[in-house]
């Protein structure tokens, strides 16, 4: 969460930030709060399997629990945005800790089933996800209603608002908290219930839209279930119409179909939220943010430092580049949206090749592979590490990655980082889609995500400022 510019109202930001801490510990907790929270999102446990697309041993009775259960439904929703960062963070530490935790309760909660955090997202999954055969859309949900109008009059959205602002406050001390302040945060996380911030991420959707003379009534009519790269996924038509003619141009070519898709999503949910913005293959095409921290220094490590701190190694052994040459973080200059987004794909491309040998060299019959790298960087390697030492240090590298990140799986990380056929990103910039592994953000390269900043009618969203009151949230301009 820590881009320049936001382009979402709520308090997290598009992608995740993983506690880290093991799966195990949750699993226990998970297995038996699974079942119960299934039950109170009035969901038969198939039809959660359906809707989530993972299976659930705890949840269906006979066979046995897996520890990744819940870590994998939460993933799953989280990609898929039923999940915002802020819901997902409260509910794996709720899990983990079994104890009281905001969106959570005491641990006899979290036994029984009462996540709000999960739940809720539970049921944003079922209204968001088409039946069998039907075409029901995630729209409705993005409908202003007349309990969101008596939710937010008579001062309501006011004090929904100074709420979220002491929660974020309070959840920011951390550890920090007091027993006072651990009261008080329980209690504010019970009245932002889903339907008061549901209230209030519609009303910052309304404000865009009225920008531009549209209803939410018009505006999510317009919601349609395609096909693309033989997948379903939900999207406005302005959207569907650019995806037609990215398929259009790249047929014939024999570009992979999609794994997997995400379209429309919850209020709240940005460009994504308008259904103005598609991911492809979020969970083996991650957003890679800036690293801003020093990851040799132990008290500055975090995800964002370690996943460069190993790009920057990679790099270095297969490519012979140091971290100063490489600029990962650097956009690629170029006038032209295509010469640019090319140049772009071109460097995370050679720095995700770069990490699947650099992991590769690890395994113990690639060790004369792994002496002639070491051999060839020579002195450009500024701790001169012998062999050995390389070897220890793709060890290490190796068991951090999976710890680390739930927003990729990093469970082989010899895959790299990129699998998005060159093929289709080119088509879709060339459709007039920004892409943001071109970096058009400042925040990093979030390679999954295209969307219509550059070509649709909305330019920019609201969102709360610091000092709680609505303001614009220009998008930053991309091709």
């Amino acid at each position: 969460m820590e881009r320049e510019k936001s382009d979402r109202p709520d308090a997290a930001q598009n992608q995740p930030n993983p506690v880290r801490v093991q799966r195990d510990p949750i699993a226990e907790a998970g297995n038996h709060a699974i079942a119960g929270m299934i039950a109170r999102a009035e969901m038969s446990p198939e039809e959660a399997k359906r809707i989530l697309g993972v299976r659930l041993h705890a949840a269906i009775g006979g066979g046995s629990s897996r520890s990744d259960d819940v870590v994998l439904a939460m993933n799953s929703m989280h990609v898929k945005w039923f999940l915002t960062n802020e819901q997902y963070d409260r509910t794996y530490r709720a899990l983990a800790a079994q104890n009281l935790d905001p969106g959570s309760g005491s641990s006899q909660t979290v036994k029984n089933g009462q996540i709000p955090d999960f739940v809720d997202g539970l049921a944003r999954a079922r209204a968001a996800t088409p039946a069998p055969g039907g075409e029901k859309t995630g729209a409705p949900n993005h409908i202003p209603t007349a309990n969101d109008a008596e939710l937010l009059g008579n001062g309501g959205e006011a004090e929904i608002i100074k709420a979220r602002t002491r929660r974020a406050e309070l959840t920011a001390l951390g550890t920090k908290r007091t027993k006072e302040q651990e009261d008080e945060l329980f209690q504010l996380s019970a009245f932002l219930t889903p339907d008061r911030n549901n209230a209030l991420l519609r009303s910052a959707e309304a404000r865009a839209l009225a920008d531009i003379n549209v209803t939410p009534e018009e505006w999510f009519a317009e919601i349609v279930t395609i096909t693309f790269l033989g997948k379903p996924v939900q999207v406005h038509k302005i959207l569907a119409e650019k995806l037609a003619a990215v398929e259009q141009s790249i047929a014939g070519q024999q570009v992979p179909v999609a794994r997997e898709l995400s379209g429309l999503r919850p209020p709240g949910s940005g460009l994504h939220g308008l259904g103005l913005a598609i991911d492809v293959n979020a969970s083996t095409n991650p957003y890679i943010f800036n690293a801003t921290s020093n990851e040799a220094d132990p008290k500055q490590q975090n995800e964002k430092s370690i996943v460069r701190g190993i790009i920057d190694r990679a790099v270095l052994l297969i490519e012979q580049k140091t971290a100063d040459v490489e600029k990962f973080q650097e956009r690629p200059a170029g006038d032209g949206a295509h010469e640019r987004a090319e140049a772009s794909y071109d460097k995370l491309d050679e720095a995700s090749d770069a990490m699947q040998e650099y992991f590769a060299l690890g395994a113990k019959e690639r060790r004369a592979d792994l002496e002639e790298k070491v051999a060839a960087l020579g002195g450009t390697d500024p701790k001169k590490r012998t062999v050995d030492q390389w070897a220890k240090a793709i060890a290490d590298d190796r068991k951090k990655l999976p710890a680390i990140s739930a927003s990729k799986d990093w469970a082989k990380p010899e895959q790299g980082f990129l699998d998005l056929d060159k093929r289709l990103v080119m088509a879709m910039v060339d459709a007039g889609l920004t892409w943001l592994g071109d970096d058009t953000i400042g925040g990093g390269r979030d390679i999954m995500h295209f969307d219509t900043r550059a070509a649709g009618p909305i330019k920019h969203l609201y969102g709360l400022s610091s000092n709680g009151t609505w303001e614009k949230k220009g998008l930053t301009k991309g091709h």
